[in-house]
């Protein structure tokens, strides 16, 4: 058998090295080189090497040691982790609001701003303004921007960035908002699905869960599910998945043209917003709760949610029926996706999450009688913010991936 040497270029191991040093750093810090060399099982003299790498690209920097320190002899100094050598910028794009966050590399959050859709036509606008008064109040330059991350409802070739369809946003279709700000920034723009990027926003900051397998089911006036299998976020053919607001588990209807006009699904016809708000009007009536009943009327369309969820929380008798209506409904989409998926684990976010326990109590009940074991059931802790975390937890991704690679750090 002949043998054959590899020879390993010195530049290339140094970018390995590197990116060792820099992980454990990032995982914790401040350290001191011993410390690293243990963790990372190179020697002290190729941690001294990686370090000064490291600084030279301002992503490490030695720390003094503290004054107080008792130990005999010269006190050790500890390497800590620059996350402030650059920010990555987070996008969140929902009908009514636009979301712009600014985060370091450790992934502390720098600003955040909410700002209401006047005008829809004006979300890339918007978006771009947000961005720029965000970075003059952080004093930041631009070219320290690594990576962004643009959540919007709809479906998204990620690998473009274009907006494929996006029934409650039409008009962000096309790639014109990924180039809107990848020309205002200068850095790799990422464009996904809301809800995908919302669980990794759970994943990422929610509750810690030790659970590789989990769906995310936002369900408000929409529905919709992020789908993580094993550790990875399923995407589909399509990059669709997840899209159970047009699931029909009704065996008797069929499609039909006016379902194909309607922007909702029939799953969403029957459990979202609109369905949830008809049910507590028509519940208001059976319980002679005509000051309610009035309320609701006269609100408009898009805020009769609000107001069940808020009646739900105080206890209103006729909220609470349709909550419970709604949810036994829901429960069935949950089976549903048991049946498909098996998740260890479903996290209801989402308005409707708002609902609280009473939520929880009624969807538990209703998988009680399931033949097969139904998978554990938790309201999001994070709430609105899934999705904004999400996008900035992406952009995190690019930078370790194009940044922080042994490939750019040897270089």
């Amino acid at each position: 058998m002949t043998t054959h040497t590899v020879a390993v270029d010195t530049q290339i191991m140094r970018g390995i090295n590197a990116a060792a040093v820099l992980t454990v750093l990032r995982d914790a810090s401040p350290l001191g080189v011993s410390t690293i060399a243990k963790r990372t099982g190179l020697s002290r003299q190729a941690v001294t090497r990686a370090i000064a790498g490291l600084e030279q690209l301002g992503l490490a920097e030695f720390r003094a040691p503290e004054p107080h320190a008792t130990r005999a002899g010269r006190p050790a100094q500890s390497v800590v982790f620059r996350g402030d050598a650059a920010a990555v910028v987070g996008i969140a794009i929902a009908p009514d609001v636009v979301t712009v966050a600014t985060a370091d590399l450790a992934g502390e959050l720098l600003d955040r701003r909410d700002l209401p859709v006047t005008e829809p036509s004006s979300v890339r606008e918007q978006v771009r303004a947000g961005i720029g008064a965000a970075l003059d109040e952080l004093s930041l330059p631009r070219e320290r921007v690594w990576a962004a991350s643009i959540a919007v409802p709809g479906i998204v070739d990620v690998a473009t960035g274009t907006v494929v369809l996006s029934s409650s946003m039409a008009h962000l279709h096309g790639d014109g908002l990924r180039s809107a700000v990848a020309e205002l920034l200068d850095c790799p723009v990422y464009v996904d699905n809301d809800v995908k990027l919302a669980t990794e926003g759970e994943q990422w900051r929610g509750t810690p869960h030790e659970t590789s397998s989990l769906v995310l089911v936002e369900w408000g006036e929409r529905v919709g599910a992020g789908l993580m299998l094993n550790g990875t976020l399923y995407r589909g053919a399509s990059n669709d998945s997840g899209d159970i607001g047009f699931l029909r588990l009704d065996p008797t209807s069929r499609p039909s043209e006016a379902d194909r006009a309607d922007v909702l699904g029939p799953f969403e016809r029957t459990v979202g917003g609109a369905a949830l708000a008809q049910l507590a009007m028509d519940a208001a009536g059976r319980h002679g709760d005509d000051e309610w009943l009035a309320t609701l009327t006269s609100a408009p369309a898009d805020t009769r949610l609000d107001l069940v969820i808020a009646a739900v929380r105080d206890g209103r008798a006729p909220a609470l029926e349709a909550m419970r209506t709604v949810a036994a409904r829901f429960a069935r989409g949950i089976a549903a996706i048991r049946a498909l998926l098996d998740p260890e684990l479903v996290i209801i976010g989402g308005p409707m999450a708002r609902c609280g326990e009473e939520l929880l109590v009624t969807l538990r009940s209703e998988l009680e009688g399931e033949t097969l074991n139904q998978p554990s059931i938790e309201l999001s802790t994070l709430g609105g913010d899934a999705v904004v975390q999400g996008a900035l937890h992406h952009a995190l991704a690019i930078v370790e991936a194009e940044r922080l690679a042994p490939s750019a750090l040897s270089e």
